[in-house]
């Protein structure tokens, strides 16, 4: 049960993804513009992801 407990947080972490590497996901073409919007909770036009990601990328 100690271990269940230790690994929670270390998968927690794992699953997790920034913004920055959502939006750079995106300018590579592996991901949606559908996906995007829905992990980073944006409107689906390009114009919203794209002024959305030009913040991470600097």
């Amino acid at each position: 049960m100690k271990r269940l407990l230790l690994l929670l947080p270390l998968l927690l972490l794992v699953g997790c993804q920034s913004k920055r590497d959502i939006c750079a996901d995106y300018a590579g073409g592996r991901i949606t513009q559908e996906t995007v919007a829905k992990k980073l909770g944006v409107r689906k036009d390009g114009y919203a992801i794209k002024g959305y990601c030009d913040y991470y990328k600097k």
